[in-house]
Parts: structure tokens; sequence; C-alpha cells
């Protein structure tokens, strides 16, 4: 099973948001994660930093904040 991790980047600071993620969609303006059980979660201002399909991890990004390579 290809379950990611989804990481929050806000100005400064990441955090883990989402241990298993089975999907992520857009809803209009919003970002949608859905997880391995089924949990629906919404983020507004929020934008793709990365997506990484090897590691199994993605970065959404806070609009307006700069992006800072997980692997640094």
């Amino acid at each position: 099973m290809c379950l990611s991790k989804v990481y929050l980047e806000q100005v400064g600071k990441r955090s883990l948001y989402a241990e298993e993620a089975s999907s992520i969609g857009y809803s209009g303006h919003d970002i949608v994660v859905q997880t391995l059980f089924g949990e629906h979660n919404v983020l507004t201002d929020y934008t793709i930093g990365e997506v990484n399909l090897l590691d199994h991890y993605v970065i959404l990004t806070k609009k307006g904040t700069v992006f800072d390579d997980i692997s640094s």
C-alpha cells in the first residue's frame, strides 16, 4: 500500500499534518486530504509545495510562504 505523509509548511516552520494520507485533491480553492481511515480534512490558503513519490511525502505550503526543500 502506498500512503504518504503530509507536512504543512508555514513561515519558518514545518509540521506533520497526516501520517497516512490516501488522497489529496482540490475543492474550489481548498485542498482536501483524505486519510486511510476515510477522514476528510479541508485546508484553506494552502498550495502544493512538493510531492515526492519515492519517499512518500507531500508538502503543502501556506500561500505566501517561501518553500524550503525537506531534504536539506
